[in-house]
Order: structure tokens, then sequence, then C-alpha cells
């Protein structure tokens, strides 16, 4: 299995611009998991329309840092 997880933060358009192309290309049994630092309303109901990805909301802006090793444990993939 494989997963991509995409940290987003504001500018819509180059996340749908994004998302639309991984969507396309991913295989069936990929997870995509959308990872929103509190962007904005605007972000949050562009994700929603991606039904076939995890989405994780943040309340407030982490930092990238943060963000990325909070999600390694939130993977259905098997790194062992």
């Amino acid at each position: 299995m494989l997963s991509v997880i995409v940290p987003i933060y504001k500018n819509t358009n180059l996340v749908e611009y994004c998302l639309q192309h991984l969507v396309e290309r991913l295989p069936a049994d990929a997870e995509l998991i959308l990872v929103d630092d509190a962007s904005g309303p605007e972000t949050v109901q562009l994700l929603e329309r991606f039904e076939v990805a995890r989405i994780i909301k943040h309340q407030h802006n982490l930092n990238q840092v943060i963000v990325n090793s909070s999600l390694n444990v939130q993977t259905a993939c098997d790194y062992s």
C-alpha cells in the first residue's frame, strides 16, 4: 500500500491543481491523507470535494516539522 500525505496551508488554487493530478495518478489501493493546517473555510470546502481522501484538520497552525512527525503514526502503511 502507498500512503501520500499532503500538508495544506491556504493557496487553494495550487492545492486544487495538485490534488486533481494526484487523484488521477494514484493506484486504487493508495491512501491519500490531506492535512489542513488551519487554512480556513474555503480550503476545507475544497478538500471535502475529494472524497477519496482522508482529511485531518488542525484547529491551529502548526509548523511543518510537527505536522510531518505527527502523521507518521496515522497512515495505514507498514513502514517496518
